[in-house]
């Protein structure tokens, strides 16, 4: 029931973001959209920005009939009663650039500056990152930005620039490797010292060391940055596991009011510590923007943990509410956790759609043309009959004795795509049978191969069986060489496995084809990796693990390879995109190394499947320019219906490999 009662409307600003404020009115308020009950002070709260005042209002106008606004919050409602025309039609002066926009980031710019929560779905290499610097200059405002630690420098040197060194960026780098192994090395000798206060709580010494080691890791963690040096910049540049780190630091010691998740689809695992984190350091700032080219990576359930870092009120409802909205789940008792499909896509997309601006590089970009070519190999003998034996018996004789299986359908997958490149990674002894320790490990919950496992400390062992003759090496070597014929040509290289590296890297060194190499171990230096491939004429490669293809430029090849191809969207789409992006002016070739009777044909399937369900998400479906459009007027299929090219209802690809 409505009510009748006369409620008087305030307007305030929280943290910069304008709010309407209305005394204690009960369990109604929940009924309108964005409620927030403040208890303590007996308020409620609700966005009075666009577009969800318009949300606001018309709850409102239900719940409340007899509602009075303050003169301020008249006038406010009043001033965004243009928004929708203002977004579409304000002009933003070349003036008010210090390097020139192409359209693209203009539109982004004044996009930025309109909406205090939103997100720009730009495709990779469209310049998302001086859109940001434009906005930010024109706000006059202080932001706190999270990136890949790949991409933090890059943000630095783009504010410079961007900028015309008006404005100052720290960067928050990460524990070096130095450090993060005294810490982990501190923290295990605190476990050791914990058990042994269980067995004798009374020792006080025990006490004592414990705590000196903790201050010890303290100091030193507090040596990795200072965030009080960002006290004058204009922007702070932090990694997404370095801010998990530091969050409370940042939060209480650097005042912003613009939070930028960069890469946003970091933000994918909802309930991950990284993903809180980054929620909760954007609740200070009053203005909150996503930057990707892939936000969904093929899963709906992926945006949930974006939506919430703008407000949590976009997504409207629990983690486990949005997974019943979106998924469709098995209905059998054994396969009910099992996804078979998506439903309500259009729901969702109206969802992104309201916060969300998505531009393609085809729409925006006169780039020249991009060619990706399947090139299939054959494997040998040798690779054929262990691939064969993974598929029918999930295990492996490699002639030493021992059977070695798998006992997990991801496993089985990792393994058959180690096969085909060449080798395998054999899983690590059994070394708990007949261990005389067992009993008490069992006890104290510890796994083998930890750092409390009394027989072996530590990781286990790495053993990794190479194939006499590789089929997709042969194939590359031919490849690489009918590229490389012409001095001027640079490749990129993409590898999934550090052993594909390993494989490729001694193939480059042994007919001295000078590279660079970017594995986990250096990507805090890719940047300088990068601009020594685009800038010496004689790196002819660029040997790179695929998850580390993000926030770089490498045009100065016209040519990628994929060794070694990944089943992860996002880092398949972040790293093809690396050479085809603003600037770059030859062709583009990109090759796949595929045996298309192998697992690899499936890994193609699914990628190309999860890219169409992306964009079933976050593109703005417009029917007029739909190639479909006559033939779906004719039919009366709407959109997102059954018939539609973006339907609610797409169904997952399974991977069921078969033998060679």
């Amino acid at each position: 029931m409505p009510i009748k009662d006369k409620v008087r409307c305030n307007l305030t600003f929280l943290n910069g973001t304008p709010v309407f404020v209305l005394p204690q009115i009960g369990k109604e308020g929940t009924r309108i959209f964005g409620a927030t009950l403040m208890e303590h002070d007996g308020l409620w709260l609700f966005p009075a920005y666009y577009p969800y005042i318009e949300d606001v209002l018309n709850d409102f106008s239900i719940v409340l009939p007899n509602l009075e606004f303050s003169e301020k919050a008249a006038a406010h409602i009043e001033s965004l009663k243009d928004a929708p025309s203002r977004l579409e039609n304000r002009q933003l002066p070349d003036d008010m650039f210090i390097t020139k926009p192409f359209d693209h980031q203009r539109e982004g710019t004044k996009y930025m500056l309109e909406l205090f929560r939103c997100a720009l779905f730009f495709d990779c290499g469209l310049g998302k990152t001086k859109i940001v610097i434009d906005a930010l200059r024109q706000l006059n405002a202080k932001a706190l930005v999270l990136s890949p630690v790949v991409g933090i420098r890059n943000w630095c040197r783009e504010i410079e620039m961007h900028s015309g060194g008006q404005m100052t960026a720290v960067p928050l780098l990460g524990e070096s490797e130095r450090a993060r192994e005294a810490r982990l090395s501190a923290d295990r000798q605190i476990r050791k010292l914990r058990k042994q206060l269980k067995e004798n709580p009374e020792n006080i010494s025990i006490v004592q060391d414990i705590a000196d080691l903790k201050t010890k890791t303290t100091q030193k963690a507090a040596k990795l940055a200072d965030i009080e040096d960002a006290q004058s910049a204009d922007a702070l540049i932090v990694s997404y596991d370095t801010a998990k780190l530091y969050q409370e630091a940042i939060f209480t010691k650097f005042d912003y009011s613009v939070v930028v998740a960069d890469e946003s689809h970091y933000l994918r695992g909802a309930r991950s510590q990284r993903t809180k984190a980054a929620i909760a350091l954007a609740s200070k700032a009053s203005r909150r923007v996503l930057l990707s080219g892939t936000p969904t990576l093929g899963n709906p359930l992926h945006l949930f943990g974006q939506l919430n870092f703008l407000a949590p009120y976009i997504p409207a409802v629990n983690y486990y509410t949005f997974q019943k909205h979106y998924l469709i789940r098995g209905t059998k008792r054994h396969n009910r956790r099992m996804v078979f499909g998506y439903k309500n896509l259009d729901m969702l997309n109206e969802k992104v759609q309201r916060i969300a601006l998505r531009r393609t590089k085809e729409a925006c970009l006169d780039l020249p043309a991009r060619t990706i070519i399947d090139v299939d190999f054959e494997i040998t003998a040798e690779q054929k009959k262990f691939y064969n034996d993974l598929v029918k018996c999930a295990c492996i004789d490699l002639g030493d004795g021992k059977l070695y299986e798998a006992d997990h359908a991801a496993v089985v997958l990792q393994k058959l795509m180690q096969i085909v490149s060449g080798f395998l990674i054999v899983p690590p002894e059994q070394i708990c049978d007949g261990c005389k320790h067992v009993q008490r490990c069992v006890d104290d919950s510890v796994k083998p191969y930890t750092h409390d496992c009394l027989v072996h400390e530590g990781p286990a062992p790495k053993k990794i069986a190479r194939m006499k003759k590789n089929g997709k090496l042969t194939a590359f070597a031919e490849l690489l060489e009918s590229i490389l014929v012409e001095d001027r040509n640079k490749v990129i290289v993409w590898c999934y496995f550090r052993e594909e590296l390993n494989i490729v890297e001694e193939h480059l060194a042994s007919n001295d084809i000078k590279y660079v190499r970017v594995d986990g171990s250096n990507s805090r230096h890719v940047q300088k990796l990068a601009d020594q491939f685009n800038t010496d004429p004689e790196v002819r490669v660029y040997l790179a693990q695929v998850g580390t293809g993000v926030a770089i430029t490498l045009n100065a090849a016209a040519y990628t390879i994929y060794y070694g191809l990944t089943y992860k969207l996002d880092e398949y789409l972040q790293s093809v995109d690396r050479n085809y992006r603003i600037g770059q002016t030859v062709p583009v070739f990109v090759y796949r190394l595929v045996d298309k009777h192998s697992v690899l044909a499936f890994v193609v399937k699914a990628l190309e499947m999860k890219e169409d369900l992306a964009e079933t998400l976050t593109k703005r479906i417009d029917c007029l320019l739909c190639a479909l459009n006559v033939q779906c007027l004719a039919e009366k299929v709407e959109p997102f219906s059954k018939g539609c090219l973006y339907q609610s209802k797409m169904k997952r690809v399974i991977t069921r490999p078969g033998a060679l």
